[in-house]
Parts: structure tokens; sequence; C-alpha cells
């Protein structure tokens, strides 16, 4: 009897060290590429529709005939509306463990070559001090997508590309680059591969993309009434299933504080919702009561985000540079763009460099839009590299981060 009340204490034991050592299971918390399995999708949920009216959209073509705009238009024009209810983040506040953060972003930026119709990456700090090497030192470029070349590109942005941006595609599972062209074209291009993976041709002057935190597109375009589109590539479509009214758009960036769209059009910035993204039924709301004007005729073009602030975006006008606070929903000038010709392009860094991509800097431009270089400002010194008569001319410019802010 002894005997078996003995055995029976020791397996009591050995039971007892085993759950001990085991413990209770992990969620896993990282997908394949190291970062949070859920974090770069968005639900319909998510969106923010504040807008009292509203018309779905069923269009699938890419003619303004077949999509049609939903507008608000409640009290002033007010932006600060537009933010009620949501926070800002610092710098030092925004968590690791966002995707769409980057620590050092280093000082690289896109620029799109309108004369060979390529892509380029350049590196300031590949240039060991003197800017001049963009011009002429290999090493300054450390990728370069070339359309003509790419055996993938059955679309060719045959009028040079407008605008490209760095972006993660959950849809992908990797890094890509998203870009545009007037002539309609806007593709898809893996970074690491060097090669499209999907394209398609929208309507003509487009001068503008951003890639939604779900992957789909949205398409800003200069020449018609409707001026944003929304491309869910990620149901395998390539067509816009909604639009909405934005003359001379020339650009569009997603806030992923407040979830929405910010839209730069030729007088001023206004911010657009989604409704049902990732669906048929997705649909563009423009919410007219953000709408700040810069100027009657403002003509603006550059729209990137202020490097390191949230909440803030580069707009050009003419000559003129500004700073537009969605926030406090004013411009404010910036004297970084003194004693140069239209700004067509911009991207700033952590340390505070900026570069401008500005017309006929040297004096070589093949036409009335294009740069023929760009002005760096370093420490409040300007530096400008211009490009010889028969080199390259640029339009857009954006930093190299696949971050929204």
């Amino acid at each position: 009897m002894l005997k078996k009340v003995f055995i029976s204490i020791l397996l009591c034991v050995a039971l007892a060290l085993s759950f001990v050592a085991c413990g209770p299971a992990e969620n896993p918390q990282t997908d394949s590429a190291g970062t949070s399995s859920n974090s770069a999708s968005v639900s319909s949920s998510d969106t923010n529709s504040d807008a009292s009216t509203d018309t779905v959209t069923d269009g699938s073509t890419a003619t303004s005939d077949n999509v049609t705009d939903t507008v608000t238009d409640e009290g002033s024009s007010d932006a600060s509306t537009a933010t009620e209810g949501t926070t800002t983040d610092t710098q030092d506040e925004v968590k690791k463990d966002d995707p769409y953060w980057e620590e050092d972003l280093g000082r690289k930026f896109l620029a799109c070559d309108i004369v060979n119709f390529n892509i380029v990456l350049y590196d300031l700090d590949a240039c060991n001090g003197d800017y001049q090497n963009l011009v002429n030192n290999k090493n300054a470029i450390v990728w370069e997508w070339k359309s003509l070349f790419d055996r993938n590109c059955k679309y060719s942005p045959g009028v040079g590309i407008d605008s490209a941006k760095l972006r993660y595609s959950p849809y992908y599972g990797k890094d890509v680059v998203i870009a545009c062209s007037s002539n309609g074209w806007w593709g898809i291009i893996d970074y690491e591969k060097c090669t499209v993976i999907c394209e398609g041709m929208g309507p003509n002057n487009a001068h503008s993309v951003e890639m939604l935190p779900n992957g789909d597109l949205i398409l800003g375009v200069s020449a018609s009434q409707i001026g944003v589109y929304y491309i869910p590539i990620t149901l395998g479509m390539t067509e816009p299933v909604s639009g909405i009214e934005a003359p001379a758009c020339h650009g569009v960036c997603w806030d992923p504080e407040r979830k929405c769209l910010w839209v730069l059009e030729g007088t001023g910035v206004f911010k657009a919702t989604i409704e049902n993204i990732g669906t048929k039924d997705a649909k563009l709301v423009r919410d007219n009561r953000s709408k700040v004007d810069l100027m009657e005729d403002a003509d603006c073009h550059a729209f990137s985000p202020v490097y390191g602030q949230p909440g803030k975006y580069w707009v050009s006008a003419y000559e003129n540079l500004w700073i537009f606070d969605v926030e406090t929903g004013k411009f404010t000038k910036s004297d970084d763009a003194y004693n140069v010709n239209e700004i067509k392009g911009v991207a700033s860094f952590a340390d505070g460099t900026v570069v401008e991509a500005a017309v006929n800097l040297g004096g070589n431009a093949i036409n009335f839009f294009a740069c023929d270089g760009f002005r760096i400002i370093e420490d409040g010194v300007a530096t400008l590299v211009t490009f010889p008569k028969g080199g390259r001319q640029f339009y857009k410019i954006q930093p190299f981060t696949r971050n929204y802010r």
C-alpha cells in the first residue's frame, strides 16, 4: 500500500514540473516581414466618414462620366474640423512596432527622370560632401528602374514619369515603388527585383499616386474635374471604382493618424475619406469643410510630408514653398525656396536637409516644366546641382521612405 502511495506522489510531482517547464503558449507577434501581422491593413470600420451626404458609386471605368464624386459641404471652410477627436504623434512618441516607421531614413530621394522614362534613387550621403557627384558619380545612384528595358512593363509611360514613392505592400508582402505618368500609366514596381509586378492605364495626366495601408491605390489626375480615383488592386482590379472632384490635382498623401487622404488640387488642400476600403463598393468622400485655399491662382505642384513632423506637408506654388499644417489649417511660407524658379518636387530629411527640384535651374530645361537640377539646402546653405543639356531632366521627387510621415 505504501509503495502505491509513494508512486502516486512521484507522478504528481513529475506532472507539476512538466507544466512549469512548458508554460502557456505565446501568441506570435510578427509576420514573415517582421511586422505586426494585422497592422498593415485597414478595415472599413477604421475609416473616417463624417460626411453628412454621400453617394454610392458603382462605376468601374476610368472615365469621369462613369465615376461619381461625393462631397460634403457643411459650415464654413475650416480645416480644424478635419481633425476633431484625433491626436498627433511626435517623432519620439511614434511606436517602434509601426511597420511604416523608420528611425533612420538617411538622405535618399526618388527622382522621376522624364527624359529617359526612369526612376532614380539618389543618395546624398554617397556624395562625400560634394553634391555635384549626383551628376557624374554613379555611386550616388543606388537604384534605378528603367521602364524602356523592363520586359514586364507592357504599357509604356510614354510622356515621362511624373511621380514615384516607396511603400510597403501588404498585398505583395514586400517593398514596392509606386509610380504614374501623364499618359495615364501607373505601375507597381518590385523594389528588390526592380521590375513591374502590376500596372494599368488610367485617365490622362496622372500626376500623383498613393498606396493605402491595405495595398490599394489612389491616383491623382490633373486634367479632369474628377481628379482622385480609387483602384482596388487587392481585388485583382486595375480600373477605378470611385472618384471625387479635385480640379488640377497634383498630389495625394495618406494620413495614418487621421485615416484619411489629403489632396492637393490647384488652389489648395482638402481632406478626403474612404468608405468600404478594400471592396468593390469603396467610395471616396470629399470633405469640403476641410478645404483651405492657398490663393486663387496658386497652381500648386509639389506635395510631400515634412519629415518627422506628422500632419505637415510641403506645398509648392510657382517659385514659392509653403508648409501646410492640417491641425491649424494654415499655410506657412518657407524661406527655403529663395531665388529659384518654379518648384515641382520637394524631399526633406531628419537632419533638416531639404532638396528641391526646380524648373530650369541651369538654363538647360527641355520644356517649361522640366527640372534640370536640384537645389539642396543644408544648414542654411544652398547648393545648386544642375545637369547638362542632353542629360537627365526631372519632375517630382520624394523622400525615400515607406513611411507616410
